[in-house]
């Protein structure tokens, strides 16, 4: 069932790698689908231990399982290089107040958080289909993951307005130049994704002078660092006053053999 779920899941989320590769969409889907099922395994053994009874019985699954989730998502994202889309965290990522979490433990913390309510809600709907004992019992299995949540919002919530007290308004610029996958690392559209980038930068610069200009992934068809027409254009937008934080594509060579990576570059006025 978890392996289901999983593929399921990734196999809606993830379809756009079709776009790249077939075989590479299905294989990486069915790879991230079984860490799902081991989560469902693990799961399923957890509450069969023997000392799963009597009448806390449910804070041991409570705790172990959102452990469990997180544990998984971590192998996820590191194993063979990893792949860290879609962790659970990143749900919250537009709650600034629970986001702030993120400093104590990152995205994996934050992934604990919101795979609490659900454990106690799952566990609600286990301890129900035992009979009808469980109407007679406190349900602490769901109103503990409540009351958590409740004080990393009041927590979160003291420290994010602190924060905002303290800091000043800043206006971003995001340049989405929106390149159809087929036309990213053909040669021949770089002129026209660079016509893209100037013009959509244009636009940001005329409206109003942000403190800060992005281009977004890979915004730029090649290496940026090592492209005459590429450097040459954000140094001149950066000229006129403006940060820019661009993403690209580079390597370095390191005894004859290059290593590339997914990388983004800040340029400051100067």
């Amino acid at each position: 069932l978890g392996a289901i779920a999983g593929a399921v899941f990734w196999f809606s989320s993830i379809w756009w790698i079709l776009r790249v590769t077939w075989a590479g969409m299905i294989a990486v889907c069915l790879y991230c689908a079984l860490f799902t099922a081991a989560f469902a395994w693990a799961a399923a053994f957890v509450l069969r231990l023997p000392r799963m009874r009597g009448r806390f019985w449910s804070f041991g699954p409570l705790l172990a399982w959102p452990a469990l989730w997180v544990g998984f998502e971590f192998l996820r994202a590191n194993l063979f290089s990893g792949f860290s889309w879609n962790l659970l965290g990143t749900a919250l990522c537009r709650n600034l107040v629970v986001a702030q979490h993120a400093e104590w433990g990152g995205v994996f913390l934050l992934s604990f958080i919101a795979a609490l309510p659900s454990v106690g809600l799952a566990l609600t709907v286990v301890r129900f289909s035992k009979g009808r004992q469980a109407l007679r019992v406190p349900h602490l299995e769901l109103w503990a993951p409540i009351l958590l949540v409740a004080i990393c919002f009041h927590a979160g919530r003291a420290r994010f307005e602190r924060f905002r007290s303290r800091s000043a308004n800043l206006t971003i610029a995001a340049v989405q130049p929106n390149v159809p996958q087929f036309q990213k690392w053909d040669d021949s559209f770089a002129p026209l994704i660079y016509d893209r980038l100037t013009t959509g930068t244009g636009m940001a610069l005329a409206k109003d002078k942000p403190d800060l200009l992005i281009w977004p992934e890979t915004a730029v068809p090649d290496y940026l660092l090592f492209s005459r027409a590429g450097f040459d254009l954000v140094a001149g937008f950066a000229a006129r006053g403006i940060p820019m934080l661009v993403g690209s594509l580079h390597y370095t060579v390191e005894e004859e053999k290059p290593h590339y990576y997914n990388s983004s570059f800040l340029f400051l006025p100067g």
